[in-house]
């Protein structure tokens, strides 16, 4: 039925952010020692911070853009060609040779990594659950969230065993392997393609009572007049911003403090 299609499309959507690690700041956080190494910075806390500063703000401000493709090829495509994006990105910062190229590779592994397969995902879960949405979302935070604790021991058992940059680029390269062929296999853009409804509704159910298929909640412009908008917008900045910051230094504040973890 209609609901069980729209499980396995948030399934797929589930997998593919969670493990888009490669591209959020808990695994890149640990390519800065070894870039620190590989490219002799004197001051690496304050040129890596700098160029992740750029990389993610450049990439935030590409996002509205990545949206509009993502509503142009649809969630199914959408999904496939995030998750080789990322794989690709991951390459790229993976080579890095110097300060330039690093910045390239943080911005590309930003607008992919956190950006446009996160954006795809949650576009296709959206597409699929109206009244089952926030609950849905719940249980995909809760997936992915205890996949990532994972993550960063997996990168450094890769890095341990064929190198940094091998490893890194191996987890990217697994995006691609293990989200692209589940998002063509199995997402379809919307219900309707399959003739069911949101929330596992089917058209010839025969319900007495149809759907509310009126338009609810405020527009754009509409949200934009409230403070509730604005006080949303603010905090989730504030959160996101403090957040990766802190990710982002983490290693250095362990190694003041000799703390790490060797596999």
């Amino acid at each position: 039925g209609g609901l069980f299609s729209g499980r396995r499309v948030a399934g797929v959507a589930t997998r593919a952010v969670a493990v888009s690690g490669p591209g959020q700041t808990l695994i890149v956080s640990e390519l800065n020692a070894p870039l620190t190494t590989a490219l002799g910075l004197e001051d690496a806390d304050r040129d890596l911070s700098i160029a992740y500063l750029i990389a993610t703000v450049a990439s935030g401000l590409l996002l509205a853009r990545i949206g509009k493709s993502i509503d142009r090829l649809g969630s199914r495509i959408g999904t496939a060609v995030a998750a080789v994006a990322v794989a690709i990105a991951c390459c790229v910062l993976a080579s890095a040779q110097n300060m330039v190229w690093v910045l390239v590779g943080f911005f590309a592994v930003r607008a992919a990594g956190q950006g446009a397969i996160a954006l795809a995902a949650q576009h296709s879960v959206a597409m699929w659950f109206d009244k089952k949405l926030g609950i849905v979302n719940g249980y995909k935070m809760v997936a992915t969230n205890l996949i990532w604790a994972g993550v960063p021991l997996l990168y450094l058992w890769l890095s341990g065993a064929i190198g940094w940059r091998l490893g890194y680029a191996a987890l990217g390269i697994g995006v691609a392997v293990i989200v692209a062929p589940l998002a063509i296999l199995i997402i379809r853009d919307k219900p309707e393609d399959l003739g069911m409804r949101v929330d596992g509704v089917e058209r010839d159910s025969g319900d007495i009572d149809e759907p509310d298929t009126k338009p609810w909640g405020f527009t754009l412009k509409q949200a934009e007049r409230t403070s509730a908008f604005w006080i949303i917008v603010l905090a989730s900045v504030a959160y996101s911003s403090i957040g990766t910051a802190a990710l982002f230094h983490m290693q250095s504040y362990l190694a003041e403090r000799s703390i790490g973890i060797t596999l």
